[in-house]
């Protein structure tokens, strides 16, 4: 393992570095019972509905499912929950950890992996998972218009806007949270997610993402082309950035230059580590980045995120 420091940023890069995931699932006994989505001091702007008939089983790992309309988008949105085991038995407050998924299935599959990795790793905290459902596909992970992605294309600031502006205010006034919000997110969810670091650095104190679609647009190279003038803006701020991808030559001669630009200009708070995985694809090295991210976050970052376990 390679790494450089400097006083203000640190960028760490491991080049093929081989991983088993833990495939085992969890005690299906410990699954929260279906809650109804009618949480207390809800903000006008959301309508929580009950969403027990979609569910097939009270050993569903999904707590709720909250339905309410978006100021912001003019339109019904969904959010998925996950409470931590005995959260409804305690006072504690949570991390909590954001995720994109596409699918609940997808979103059942990340709860399953962190429970998991919680059993094998002691410093993961338990934490509170947010699903950000319904997305509007590449209008809301695309930072700029692009031919590549369609005229729809170049909505992630609207995005952000509504993530931070509506869901997490309702999150924080509705559930017990700490002041440690994580996003995972793959391939373009890693590019919306790498624009946030950008754009609006307080959204999110870490970030675990695999194989961030820099190269979206094509030779137009938008987020290396503008990070500098996002960076000079940037406010002395803590954030944790995992990144990793695995045998994809193209992409990491793209991160690499987002990274050299990083340790140039050295904004102060951010801490960074970067993992090379050849023996993944870029299908594949989606399957490790929350156990990866969670531990670089949790083992190596000194932070307020950190002392949350």
């Amino acid at each position: 393992m390679t790494t450089k420091t400097s006083t203000l940023l640190r960028i760490t890069t491991a080049i093929a570095i081989c991983f088993s995931a833990n495939a085992h699932s969890p005690d299906a006994a410990k699954y929260h019972r279906v809650e109804l989505c009618a949480a207390q001091n809800a903000s006008a702007t959301f309508s929580a509905s009950s969403t027990a008939s979609n569910i097939q089983s009270t050993q569903n790992p999904i707590s709720e499912i909250l339905e309410f309309k978006s100021e912001i988008f003019d339109e019904t949105r969904q959010i998925y929950v996950s409470l931590p085991d005995g959260y409804s038995n305690s006072e504690k407050t949570y991390p909590v950890l954001y995720v994109l998924p596409y699918q609940k299935s997808i979103f059942q599959t990340d709860i399953q992996d962190l429970r998991s990795l919680q059993k094998e790793d002691d410093s993961i905290p338990e934490m509170i998972i947010i699903g950000l459902g319904d997305t509007n596909g590449m209008a809301d992970l695309t930072p700029s218009n692009t031919s590549n992605y369609g005229a729809t294309s170049g909505g992630a600031d609207k995005f952000l806007r509504y993530i931070k502006e509506e869901v997490f205010p309702y999150i924080d006034n509705n559930y017990r949270t700490k002041n440690c919000r994580i996003v995972k997110g793959h391939s373009i969810e890693g590019l919306l997610f790498l624009f946030a670091l950008l754009s609006q650095p307080d959204m999110f104190a870490a970030y675990a993402l695999s194989s961030p679609y820099l190269i979206y647009d094509g030779g137009e190279k938008f987020i290396l082309n503008s990070m500098v003038s996002y960076l000079d803006k940037r406010p002395p701020l803590k954030n944790h950035l995992y990144i990793t991808v695995g045998d994809e030559p193209k992409l990491i001669s793209n991160i690499q230059s987002f990274l050299n630009t990083l340790e140039a200009k050295s904004p102060e708070g951010l801490e960074v580590k970067f993992e090379i995985k050849r023996e993944h694809s870029h299908k594949t090295i989606k399957t490790i980045i929350l156990a990866e991210g969670l531990k670089s976050i949790y083992t190596n970052w000194k932070s307020a995120c950190a002392d949350t376990q």
